[in-house]
């Protein structure tokens, strides 16, 4: 999944995906304390007023363009996965149930 989406990012923006950390909360975190591999991907806000761009107080704003192209990412992603035989994508997956 993360290197589909890499593809796709490149694909679609021309270059590498920008790879960062924050120390925001996220739906991430509740599923890498349970041990599920999980990362997040999107637009980053831009703030309208200056401040550091991350929170609406600041006047963080999702610029349309960078939606739009986010969800071209997203597409291109899907329908790379989704085309793909199964055994390929599985290949060195463990099989089971994941439980926290």
């Amino acid at each position: 999944m993360v290197r589909g989406l890499a593809a796709a990012h490149q694909a679609v923006h021309g270059s590498d995906a920008e790879v960062t950390w924050d120390g925001w909360h996220a739906d991430t975190a509740a599923l890498t304390r349970a041990g599920i591999p999980a990362i997040c991907y999107g637009p980053q806000g831009r703030a309208r007023d200056g401040g550091s761009g991350y929170y609406p107080q600041e006047g963080e704003q999702a610029n349309v363009d960078d939606l739009t192209r986010g969800v071209q990412v997203f597409v291109r992603a899907a329908v790379d996965l989704c085309m793909r035989p199964r055994a390929e994508v599985r290949a060195g997956v463990r099989g089971g149930t994941v439980v926290p």
